[in-house]
């Protein structure tokens, strides 16, 4: 079973943003 194009989107972007505050945070940090 294949996951929508809309499940991965749903399911990838608040992820992307998670990994994407911490990088901004250790980075500047």
């Amino acid at each position: 079973m294949t996951p929508t194009l809309g499940g991965v989107i749903a399911f990838g972007v608040p992820i992307l943003l998670f990994v994407a505050g911490w990088i901004a945070v250790l980075v500047s940090g």
